[in-house]
């Protein structure tokens, strides 16, 4: 059986509206776009629940 992994994470509009924030389990990251910004989030969560 797999082992269960806790996620934590949140989403943020940078207050100059320029790029979204990311942060997943501690790690940053900014993107240019909402279709970037899932895309993302799907990567992380897909290489942390490997």
């Amino acid at each position: 059986m797999p082992k269960r992994r806790k996620v934590f994470g949140s989403f943020w509009l940078e207050p100059e509206g320029n790029f979204f924030g990311l942060k997943i389990n501690g790690k940053k990251k900014y993107v240019p776009s909402l279709d970037n910004l899932l895309e993302e989030i799907g990567k992380e969560l897909r290489r942390i629940l490997r």
